[in-house]
């Protein structure tokens, strides 16, 4: 039988005894060289269309693969081999292909790139936690990877779009597109509906602690901030104010608060740069730092819920706010902004000097 292993013409007849060999002897046939197990089953399966021995391959591999302690390195050599046979005939591996690409990138780049690009050939459908390892692999490739990312992302299928890990790959685009990039916006307005989807999938599957703030959840704030800030640069105002709403809403039902950070430093850009056509908003410079008075004559402000006061910064400027709710000393109130209406929540403290009502940070 062993003449058939090395020969390189062979009948369908000895095509099949040598498979049934193969197949009989699997533990001594796996210790071939894996070019010689290549081109063996290759030359089988084009001459009777089927090899037993790869059935049992794929059996033995998967299982191999199910079970593998990447972080032995003793089993290194070993594990090798079977990487190289999982790849060359597509083996289902349950990531140990891109856990051993993880384990060895830092010792045997050019192999570990080698596992990487056999898993991230051409689309995004993995299993569960491969961002990360995208990420690894796009380090040591050394390159900005937007252009293998959109490759990527536009052959994923749909189904795998709605997981944390394709999502964190389109954000990884968003990044490396750059806001001056044409596709910036489409790629962002691609990604917020399943984004979107992911979070309302996991707020209604998981169970809610008191603070949520999940890698989801922060995802879709950080896309919809970003889509914000490009508005706000774009000096589209009502669509930019459009955007401020609906990241409150999301932080609001997410817990992300560390967001509001960027939606009030973007809010108040918009303020600043809207002041260009309406002086009046200068009203908003140095306002986190500015004391107002309040203009009309008010007996008691605890009436005014509702109603509409007009407040005078330090340097004489005066707005128009509603007051939303009083409680005790502390005062809810939104401005009235021209072009947009009613802005931002802005909570203050109320005092009194010399018979006027003051607002204070």
């Amino acid at each position: 039988m062993e003449d058939l292993l090395y020969k390189k013409l062979i009948t369908e007849e000895e095509a099949t005894k040598l498979d049934d060999f193969l197949n009989d002897n699997f533990v001594e046939s796996l210790k071939m060289d894996n070019k010689d197990i290549i081109r063996i089953i290759d030359n089988i399966e084009d001459i009777i269309g089927v090899s037993m021995f790869r059935l049992s391959l794929d059996w033995f591999l998967s299982e191999e693969a199910l079970h593998a302690d990447v972080g032995d390195r003793s089993k290194h050599e070993l594990y090798y081999k079977y990487a190289e046979l999982i790849c060359y005939f597509e083996f289902d591996d349950y990531g140990f292909v891109l856990s051993l690409a993880d384990e060895i990138a830092n010792s045997d780049r050019e192999f570990a790139i080698k596992l990487y690009e056999h898993t991230f050939s051409n689309h995004l459908n993995y299993n569960e936690g491969y961002y990360y390892k995208l990420v690894k692999y796009f380090k040591l490739l050394n390159i900005n990877p937007k252009d293998l990312l959109i490759e990527m992302i536009n052959n994923t299928e749909e189904v795998y779009k709605y997981s944390l890990d394709f999502i964190n790959s389109c954000l990884l685009l968003i990044i490396n597109l750059g806001k001056n990039d044409s596709r910036y916006l489409k790629y962002i307005d691609m990604t917020i509906p399943y984004a979107l989807k992911a979070v309302e999938n996991y707020q209604k599957t998981s169970r809610r602690v008191v603070f949520s703030d999940s890698d989801i959840e922060r995802d879709l704030c950080e896309l919809i901030a970003l889509k914000f800030e490009y508005f706000v640069n774009k000096k589209d105002y009502v669509t930019a104010f459009k955007l401020y709403k609906e990241l409150t809403k999301e932080i609001g039902k997410s817990d992300c608060t560390r967001y509001y950070h960027a939606r009030d430093l973007f809010y108040y850009r918009m303020l600043s740069y809207m002041k260009e056509e309406y002086e009046e908003l200068k009203f908003f410079d140095d306002f986190k730092y500015d004391n107002f008075e309040v203009v009309e004559k008010i007996n008691d402000i605890n009436k005014h819920v509702k109603k509409t006061i007009t407040l005078k910064n330090s340097k004489g400027y005066l707005m128009k706010f509603k007051i939303i709710n009083i409680y005790e000393n502390s005062i809810t109130l939104v401005p009235i902004l021209p072009l947009l209406g009613e802005g931002g929540l802005v909570f203050l403290c109320i005092d009194l000097e010399d018979d006027k009502i003051i607002l204070k940070h």
